[in-house]
């Protein structure tokens, strides 16, 4: 592992997603998530694959890792609810979200 050795070569990208999800969330103590399988929790990201982050498409798995970033999320699914879709926030007043961010930021710059 690349922690004995220091080379990052001695740990494959398949592995590395692994400790993210499935493995991760065992660690934090949640056992019906990180897998997709029936009775677990529904979470799920959609990447576009056309996205330049994903140039050239030739190991999914390292682009995820190392080159991919939120510009290329096209949906997500929460608790099985889409809360995204195709780059469109969904049940979400994005003019009250602004609003409000803006008030709050004029109370913090005013002290």
């Amino acid at each position: 592992m690349k922690g004995s050795t220091q080379d990052a070569a001695d740990i494959s990208n398949t592995s590395l997603l692994a400790m993210g999800w499935s493995n991760g969330a065992r660690a934090l103590g949640f056992d019906d998530v990180g897998t997709l399988s029936e009775g677990a929790a529904a979470d799920l990201v959609l990447w576009d694959l056309e996205d330049e982050s994903f140039c050239p498409l030739n190991n999914v798995a390292s682009h995820l890792l190392w080159s991919a970033n939120s510009r290329a999320v096209d949906s997500v699914m929460v608790a099985g609810s889409w809360v995204m879709e195709h780059r469109q926030l969904l049940g979400i007043d994005l003019d009250k979200v602004r609003f409000e961010v803006a008030r709050r930021a004029r109370r913090l710059a005013s002290g």
